[in-house]
């Protein structure tokens, strides 16, 4: 959670870095501009990019299209989603971010980037993005979710949540546990096809490249 003085970003600034301050910096300084998404173009950008980053790393995606769609379509016309989009010199679109919000906190639901423009840190710049505006809009808090690294570098503190489950009988509760495994299953199954499928598609298209009579053919 990143502590957000409303109006003000001396305070937080104050709690990052320099090193991480130049880093949020670089994108500006290579031609990178933060722009507000205004149509829903901006759900399939980001999931695209957000599967591109799950290949990258073996995984499979817990979430279809569909959760964004409804996010934009259910969320943004109450105007409490904040959707970000950054923008290189040629008018690509290298990260995303959705950020829903209340009057006083702003929340990271999804954020992607894609890997050729990871050497500009467009996803620090889109994150020093959002506290600004949370700044300007006189919010006090961001919501990072999680622990990691990254959220640290912008001055934010892990805050522990507890989680209460009731059952109101033996077989829910063995069905929960029961569910739980299924699924955490199905996602490493589905992962490793998934790494297999690429490799594979990727050798292919590289042969197929190698040996221009088959091209012709």
């Amino acid at each position: 959670m990143v502590a957000i003085t409303p109006y003000d970003e001396a305070p937080v600034l104050n709690r990052i870095d320099k090193k991480d301050r130049s880093t949020m910096r670089k994108g500006k300084r290579v031609g990178l501009q933060v722009a507000e998404a205004t149509d829903a173009s901006i759900v399939d950008q980001y999931y695209e990019q957000f599967l591109a980053v799950m290949l990258r790393k073996g995984m499979f995606p817990s979430y279809g299209r569909e959760c964004p769609r409804m996010l934009w379509d259910h969320v943004h016309p109450s105007g409490i989603l904040l959707a970000l989009k950054v923008i290189d010199p040629d008018g690509n679109t290298v990260a995303t971010g959705l950020f829903p919000h209340d009057n006083k906190t702003i929340y990271f639901w999804g954020g992607a980037s894609r890997a050729e423009a990871r050497r500009y840190s467009p996803n620090d710049l889109l994150q020093w993005s959002v506290i600004e505006w949370a700044i300007q809009h006189g919010l006090s808090a961001y919501d990072m979710s999680g622990d990691g690294m990254f959220n640290r570098k912008f001055g934010g503190e892990f805050q522990e949540q507890q989680r209460w489950t009731k059952f109101y009988s033996q077989i829910a509760r063995w069905g929960q546990f029961a569910y739980a495994k299924y699924h955490a299953t199905r996602m490493k199954l589905t992962s490793r096809l998934t790494r297999t499928s690429h490799k594979y598609c990727v050798r292919h298209v590289d042969f197929i490249r190698a040996h221009p009579l088959i091209r012709a053919g």
